[in-house]
């Protein structure tokens, strides 16, 4: 069985080069973290680069990547309702089918998930704790089925404080767990 194959990539004018932060800017510190994370869970990822809030720039990586034939495609930001968030109506100018475009969940809400012919697409918001919860409860769900593996079994724990949370949101919550 040969490895999924992963491209991923980060949106956003506000990251900085490799080279390291400038005036306004950020580290993208999502695009390793991807990295490391789908390759330990056995996939062939690789960065294919940072694309400023360039729409065409986009659609012209997307294009590149379909040929190569990955299977699944990993972008992080641009996925929200903002003024320089484009992704959403990319994939449509590029045709794809738009499975679903926000879930009931804080952090992680403008998840992003679609079909380019055989190509997923997961598109996660740009904030490190959303990028980390929607690889966990979206990605990594989806990589065990391609892989053929077991659905994952829930672990259920109970919380020690009182916590509040948003009416009709599932929230995912910093902890510590012990035993």
């Amino acid at each position: 069985c040969r490895k999924p194959r992963a491209a991923v990539v980060s949106t956003g004018s506000e990251l900085a080069p490799d080279a390291g932060p400038g005036t306004g800017k950020i580290r993208n510190s999502t695009a390793p973290y991807l990295l490391a994370e789908l390759n330990a869970l056995g996939v062939d990822a690789h960065f294919v680069g940072t694309i400023a809030d360039d729409p065409k720039a986009f659609l012209s990586l997307m294009e590149t990547e379909l040929e190569k034939g990955v299977d699944i495609i990993l972008s992080t930001g641009a996925v929200s309702m903002g003024r320089y968030d484009f992704v959403a109506s990319a994939l449509r100018d590029l045709g794809a089918e738009i499975i679903f475009h926000k879930v009931a969940i804080r952090p992680g809400k403008p998840l992003l998930f679609a079909k380019l012919g055989k190509t997923a697409f997961f598109g996660v918001p740009g904030n490190p704790v959303s990028t980390a919860v929607g690889l966990r409860f979206f990605v990594e769900p989806y990589l065990r089925s391609l892989q053929s593996l077991p659905p994952e079994l829930p672990c259920r724990a109970v919380l020690e404080n009182n916590t509040k949370k948003p009416a009709g949101l599932r929230c995912f919550f910093k902890a510590e767990l012990s035993a």
